[in-house]
């Protein structure tokens, strides 16, 4: 997967209680959590979005291999931080539940390919839906975005 290499750091951090920040690179993207106590949190990761209240942090593993890690903000624990079958890109809440769009994926052109997160079962369950679906007011705010065609990293 090629791109940008190195620490990115939010322009602004999401919480005042938190010090986030991505490793890009290597083919091992990994996302930090440093919490108010000092405690370090560090696993498979990348660009993270931030829901819109603020919990939860999503972060997708920026490699070649396809992966996720959950992490809530108000517990101050992960709740998934797995491999994935399928990469997913845009954080959607919507209708009562947190979603990513699966890319490329070949489909009739009315459907695309997305995955919701249970926080029940703490699962990534894949399913069919209208394209028409994911509304952009809905999706949550990333950080940590790189652009690899002109490197604009951390951007």
């Amino acid at each position: 997967m090629g791109g940008c290499s190195g620490i990115f750091i939010p322009e602004v951090q999401p919480r005042a209680d938190f010090f986030m920040f991505s490793k890009l690179g290597d083919n091992n993207g990994l996302i930090f959590i440093l919490d108010a106590s000092g405690k370090l949190t560090e696993k498979l990761g990348g660009a993270f979005y931030i829901s819109a209240d603020q919990r939860y942090l999503f972060s997708s593993y920026d490699s070649d291999q396809a992966g996720l890690t959950v992490y809530d903000l108000e517990k101050k624990r992960i709740l998934y931080s797995f491999d994935l079958d399928f990469h997913i890109d845009e954080w959607y809440y919507q209708d009562g539940k947190y979603f990513a769009i699966v890319p490329s994926e070949k489909t009739l052109y009315s459907k695309i390919k997305i995955a919701t997160y249970d926080l029940e079962s703490n699962q990534m369950i894949a399913s069919m839906s209208d394209r028409n679906y994911p509304q952009i007011e809905h999706k949550l705010k990333l950080y940590n975005q790189y652009k690899s065609q002109e490197c604009n990293c951390g951007k």
